[in-house]
C-alpha cells in the first residue's frame, strides 16, 4: 500500500466537533486518573489536569488513535463512509477495443486514508471464466495471459458526505507503468459510493493525461475519460489469488461486465 494521506470531507465543522469531544473525552478521563490514585476526587485534580502536561498529552493520543483507528466507524453521528477493503473493478478506455479489470485497496482511518489501483491490460474474455482475467504472464507462455499495465497511488482525496449508505468519494493519482516503454502520467477518479441489498459499490468516471495511439485510425491522443465501475470484495486487504475466488462465487466479474457495458453502449 502507498503511504496514508490525509482527505477533505463536506462536513469539516463535525470533525472539529469530534476534536472537541475528544478533549472533553481527555479531561475526564485525567480527572479520573488522579481521583482513583487518591481514593476520591476533588478540586486540586483540576490543577493536575493543567499541570501534567505529559499525562494529558499521553491520554488525548490514545483516545484520539482509538477514534481515528475504530469508534468513528460504529459513530452514526459521524458520517464518514468506511471504505476501507479490496474493490474488483472493470474500466472502459474510448481508445481501445476491450475492458480492463481493476483492483482497488483502500486503507482508511477517520483522518487518513490510502487508495491503490492495479490496472491489467484490457481483456475480451469470457467473464465467467474469472481466471483468464488476472493471470499473470509467466516465463515461457505465450503473451495471451492479463498482464499488469501498472499502478495508481493517491496523492489527494476528498469525501462528500451525505449518508452513510451513500456517498461520493474524488481522489487524484500517479500512474507507475510496469511495461518497458510506457511514461507515467496523473488522473482523477470520481466515483458515487452506494449500498444497496447489502453490495456495496463505487462507479463513476476517471481522467487521466495518459499519451498514445488510437488502435485503429492510429491517432496520437493525449489524455483519457472513461467509466469505471467497483465492487467491494472483502473489507480486507487480500491479494488477487483470493479476490479471484470470491469473484467467481459471487459472479462479480459477469455483474460488472454487464454494468459497464450497459453504461457505454
Amino acid at each position: 500500500m502507498t503511504k496514508m494521506h490525509s482527505y477533505g470531507v463536506s462536513n469539516q465543522s463535525f470533525r472539529l466537533t469530534i476534536l472537541g469531544w475528544i478533549v472533553l473525552a481527555n479531561f475526564v478521563t485525567v480527572l479520573l486518573i488522579d481521583s482513583v490514585k487518591k481514593g476520591s476526587f476533588d478540586f486540586s485534580s483540576l490543577k493536575i489536569y493543567l499541570s501534567s502536561a505529559s499525562l494529558v498529552t499521553i491520554t488525548f493520543a490514545i483516545i484520539y488513535w482509538v477514534y481515528d483507528r475504530y469508534i468513528w466507524k460504529i459513530n452514526r453521528f459521524d458520517k464518514v463512509p468506511d471504505l476501507s477493503g479490496t474493490w474488483l473493478g472493470m474500466a472502459s478506455n474510448p481508445y481501445a477495443q476491450s475492458l480492463r479489470l481493476e483492483l482497488m485497496r483502500i486503507e482508511q482511518q477517520w483522518s487518513k486514508i490510502s487508495i491503490t489501483v492495479d490496472v491489467y491490460e484490457g481483456n475480451n474474455v469470457d467473464p465467467k471464466n474469472a481466471q483468464n482475467w488476472l493471470d499473470e504472464i509467466r516465463p515461457g507462455e505465450s503473451p495471451s495471459k492479463v498482464r499488469n499495465m501498472g499502478v495508481e497511488e493517491s496523492t489527494i482525496a476528498y469525501i462528500d458526505e451525505c449518508e452513510q449508505n451513500r456517498s461520493k468519494l474524488t481522489f487524484n493519482y500517479g500512474h507507475s507503468p510496469r511495461p518497458v516503454g510506457q511514461f507515467p502520467f496523473k488522473g482523477v477518479m470520481s466515483l458515487d459510493y452506494e449500498i444497496s441489498g447489502g453490495c456495496h459499490g463505487l462507479d463513476g468516471s476517471y481522467f487521466n493525461t495518459k499519451r498514445g495511439t488510437h488502435f485503429d485510425s492510429g491517432e496520437i491522443f493525449e489524455g483519457i475519460i472513461g467509466r469505471v465501475v467497483f465492487r467491494k470484495v472483502s473489507s480486507k486487504l487480500i491479494g488477487v489469488k483470493e479476490v479471484l475466488q470470491e469473484a467467481k462465487a459471487k459472479e462479480d466479474l459477469i455483474e460488472l461486465h454487464r454494468e459497464l457495458t450497459s453504461q457505454i453502449q
